[in-house]
């Protein structure tokens, strides 16, 4: 949701950025593991990357979803913490850019 509320002001100014992030979330789409499990991609990557692959949200909360429904396994409270700490966190600075810029929508529209 942050980087949402910070697209949509930048958005305004720069038209070719809704084209640009519509690529950017089908890559993340299929970078994160919604067709398959951290442990196919752990056993298939160098270490670096996956120490970098754990820090994206969606993976870790889809890695709590897949643990319930697969194995029926209660998660982790890093697959449903982190997530959420994760968005509150970037949720502030990007509501004050959203409300900074906010002011100028009309001008520019």
């Amino acid at each position: 949701m942050p980087f949402a509320i910070a697209g949509a002001a930048a958005t305004v100014f720069v038209r070719d950025l809704a084209n640009l992030v519509r690529h950017i979330l089908r890559i993340g789409f299929y970078l994160s593991p919604v067709l398959y499990g951290l442990p196919q991609l752990v056993a298939r990557l160098p270490d670096w990357v996956t120490v970098v692959y754990r820090f994206n949200p969606l993976a870790q909360l889809l890695e709590g979803f897949r643990q319930i429904s697969y194995y029926g396994v209660s998660p982790g409270a890093a697959s449903i913490l982190f997530p959420i700490v994760t968005g509150l966190v970037l949720v502030v600075p990007a509501g004050a850019w959203f409300r900074r810029h906010e002011r100028s929508f009309a001008k520019v529209l």
